[in-house]
């Protein structure tokens, strides 16, 4: 927190709250005759297919920015601050939340579009690194190259293995990206452990309930750190049984903004249809999250 507000990536339910402060943000631009698109239209898409920060103070947000990824650079689409806070770094710490995450996946370069008629945004921009690369018409182009560790062909992912524990897809996965840059981590997969680490550690339970409450908030402090820090989450949902915690750390990974894979048999497709909607891929089997990893990493493609 900073100055009595947060920086978070925006959920599903921020899109009518985006969308009230981008108005206001807005409206004295408008007001001096700028002809400008609709910038407050599709911000609910916008959160549901790119990537959207948002400032919150006072459970109300008052800030916001949008950025469309693309292979080898993001577009900085949109960036909206409260009038009434305007001034007190706000946008300075989206620009800089969207910056750092970017240049985590690699992104080589951030690039935007500004109207002609906004000199402050210019100026703003090239105080912050970017530069001017050109103009067309009422728009002036800028960009900005960032620090990524990325080189073509050489980068290294971190993997969480999350879901059914009860088959061996995991030491599949592991087994088939031997040679690949590639970190993995998971849960603990002794089932016996995993039930009963809380009362082991905390002390006995009369009721189910509770036994099984202790053992899932322990286990949650492993599963929070491993999904925060893996560049890529694979949920995988068995046959067997309902995995209901996977389902959860899949809308977890989602919500931070992590790049999901969702692994499951044909029989599941209905049941799972909001979680695949989610995901940027939906394996059937253990080798094609392989093979995605693979061509993530070298450009190859299996065969």
């Amino acid at each position: 927190m900073a100055a009595g507000w947060t920086i978070r990536p925006a959920r599903p339910e921020d899109g009518s709250g985006l969308t009230a402060c981008v108005k206001a943000a807005y409206a004295p631009i408008l007001r001096r005759g700028i002809d400008l698109p609709d910038v407050a239209e599709g911000l609910d898409a916008d959160i549901e297919r790119n990537l959207v920060w948002i400032a919150e103070a006072g459970g109300r947000i008052v800030g916001g920015i949008v950025v469309v990824p693309h292979p080898r650079y993001a577009h900085l689409a949109n960036l909206a601050v409260d009038p009434r806070l305007q001034g007190r770094g706000i946008a300075r710490a989206l620009i800089a939340a969207a910056e750092e995450a970017v240049g985590r996946d690699g992104v080589a370069e951030f690039r935007l579009a500004t109207h002609v008629d906004l000199p402050e945004n210019v100026t703003l921009y090239r105080r912050l690194g970017w530069e001017v690369s050109g103009s067309e018409g009422n728009r002036v182009f800028m960009r900005k190259a960032l620090a990524a560790d990325w080189k073509e062909g050489c980068m290294t992912l971190k993997v969480y293995l999350s879901g059914e524990i009860h088959t061996d897809w995991r030491e599949q996965i592991v087994a088939g990206a031997k040679g690949l840059d590639v970190e993995f981590s998971s849960p603990v997969t002794d089932h016996a452990a995993s039930d009963d680490c809380g009362v082991a550690i905390l002390g006995a339970e009369d009721q189910k309930f509770w036994h099984d409450h202790k053992g899932a908030k322990v286990n949650a402090i492993r599963t929070r750190k491993a999904i925060a820090e893996a560049d890529v989450v694979v949920v995988r949902f068995g046959d067997q049984y309902k995995q209901w915690n996977a389902a959860f750390d899949a809308g977890y990974a989602a919500a931070l903004g992590k790049s999901l894979v969702v692994l499951h048999g044909s029989s599941h497709a209905h049941a799972l249809k909001e979680v695949d909607a989610a995901a940027l891929a939906v394996a059937e089997e253990p080798r094609q999250v392989v093979d995605i990893l693979r061509y993530v990493l070298t450009g190859k493609l299996p065969g």
